[in-house]
């Protein structure tokens, strides 16, 4: 019996270029013997991961917001007392 592949997800983007900007790409393409699409993904990538140094502290929460499930923080504090701090924790790569 054949083991099943987990399935991939993936999302589909639109985007539209300028006819200048699509030569440009194309050339750059040919050039490097890429597709457009491996270039973009490249892109993506170095950009998302120059730039994924945020915190969950960057999220804005309104002053108006019921603190219903602040658990997590109370556990974290109980953590930091005990002497485990959890930013220690080493963080998970993106790719």
């Amino acid at each position: 019996m054949k083991k099943s592949k987990s399935k991939k997800k993936f999302k589909k983007i639109v985007f539209k270029l300028s006819e200048k900007q699509y030569n440009i790409v194309n050339r750059f393409c040919k050039s490097k013997r890429l597709t457009p699409n491996k270039v973009f993904k490249k892109a993506v990538k170095e950009y998302i991961v120059s730039n994924y140094d945020f915190t969950q502290d960057d999220y804005h929460i309104s002053e108006n917001q019921l603190a219903l499930f602040d658990l997590e923080d109370e556990a974290n504090d109980d953590l930091q007392d005990e002497g485990n701090n959890p930013s220690d924790t080493p963080k998970t790569t993106l790719f």
